[in-house]
């Protein structure tokens, strides 16, 4: 195990410590408060909830809390439809392609006066974390936690049977050792696509910042950029050619992502494309041989762009946010609410299972033992190793993942041309604004 040093100051920033949270609300009324999400049952934070739940019960007792809980799909779902009618929870998660819709709505509040006059909370989560949760100079999400959309994990004993001693540098190398290992009879890349989500942006999104630059999202919404430009088109063109040499199993949109990760675990594939939160199941798999034969990467260098060969996308995903109808004393237990589910106590569980936190925890988490794998992770994130970008999906409306996703797909089988995904992709979103 090993053991970060200086993780806050290389990871998020300043050094800041967190202080004691606030005390009980000011009116001190006992009130009632309903907390939707779904981190909780067989989700890999679901103790980390737990306890800082629990630690906010005994801070306030004269809360009745009541949680809503239920899985991914079916939180969505219900919350879409609440949502439609013009209902949400007191207390709810809230993905970034949610923000403008509920902000336009009414229906989620800002915490801007709260979260920015409190060092001990908003002075510790930067700026970058809150980006997909910010409209108009207004917060209205505290980020759940950091995470980075794109992370290849590739089994170092394979690759050094195909003849390779390190990860390929370029794409001409990478594409050379996805034939190799065609050859050799195993997967290249283990691909679970039934969601159409892992597609979009653990793969797709970082390939469009390998060909367009850091700052493509923020000028589709200016209006400098479109999805139908060249260097978008030429990232779906990308994608296309892993398509066509077959690096994928035949099967990829028939599987999840977890049964993505099991052909690796049990030495089917050479790699997997997923994100940090995949993370915890390598570290938890019990196989040691292959955890230490594990490594991370990223897309190499495409076509000689390497001013761009350390993006990745990330960012927070996901957000704790309260209801713009809560007033008085409701507000401030749910503002009490945030900020245990973004205190230190929190983030430092976050970091024990291999987890990323959304806020600087300088100073108060250089004795935690880790995994050197995650140690090598949080390292590439925090020495600027890679730089990372806004996710497309959760920056843009929900509805674009849907398209998106189906375009590919349809890529996939030969249904579609990368030019008519970025048609499908703009009309979208121009029909959306």
């Amino acid at each position: 195990m090993y053991v970060i040093p200086d993780f806050g100051r290389r990871l998020l920033g300043s050094a800041m410590v967190l202080g004691a949270l606030a005390g009980a609300p000011a009116s001190a009324q006992d009130v009632e408060l309903t907390f939707a999400h779904f981190l909780a049952n067989k989700s890999t934070e679901a103790p980390n909830v737990a306890d800082a739940i629990a630690r906010f019960r005994e801070k306030h007792p004269e809360v009745e809390l009541k949680e809503q809980i239920s899985g991914t799909d079916e939180y969505l779902t219900q919350f879409n439809v609440g949502a439609a009618s013009g209902e949400v929870p007191d207390v709810f998660m809230m993905n970034g392609s949610d923000t403008t819709a509920l902000v336009a709505a009414g229906l989620v509040g800002a915490i801007t006066p709260e979260f920015t006059a409190d060092p001990d909370w908003g002075g510790r989560t930067p700026d970058g974390m809150t980006f997909e949760f910010s409209r108009d100079g207004e917060v209205y999400g505290v980020p759940y936690g950091q995470i980075i959309t794109h992370v290849i994990y590739w089994n170092k004993d394979i690759f050094a049977e195909a003849g390779y001693d390190s990860f390929p540098a370029t794409w001409e190398d990478f594409i050379g050792a996805i034939e190799t290992f065609k050859e050799m009879g195993k997967t290249p890349i283990s691909l679970g696509n039934k969601g159409r989500w892992v597609v979009v942006d653990p793969l797709f999104g970082t390939l469009v910042a390998r060909e367009c630059g850091p700052d493509f999202v923020p000028q589709v919404h200016s209006g400098e950029a479109n999805f139908t430009d060249e260097c978008h088109v030429a990232a779906i063109e990308d994608f296309k050619q892993l398509v066509d040499v077959g690096a994928f199993n035949e099967d990829a949109n028939s599987l999840d992502n977890k049964q993505q990760r099991d052909a690796y675990l049990n030495g089917d594939a050479a790699m997997f494309v997923e994100g940090s939160w995949a993370l915890p199941g390598i570290l938890d798999s019990g196989n040691q041989s292959l955890i230490d034969a594990t490594g991370i990467a990223l897309w190499p260098s495409i076509k000689g762009k390497d001013e761009n060969a350390s993006l990745v996308t990330g960012g927070a995903g996901w957000s704790y946010a309260l209801a713009a109808r809560l007033e008085g004393a409701e507000r401030e237990a749910a503002i009490e609410l945030l900020k245990e589910l973004s205190a230190v106590d929190y983030s430092r569980s976050r970091m024990e299972i291999g987890l990323l936190p959304a806020q600087n925890m300088a100073g108060v988490a250089d004795d935690i033992e880790v995994q050197p794998l995650f140690a090598e992770f949080v390292s590439n994130v925090g020495d600027g190793t890679w730089q990372v970008v806004p996710i497309i999906p959760t920056n843009m409306p929900r509805s674009l993942l849907d398209v998106s996703g189906e375009a590919l797909q349809d890529l996939m089988v030969g249904n579609k041309t990368p030019q008519e995904v970025a048609e499908a992709m703009q009309e979208d979103y121009d029909r959306s604004k």
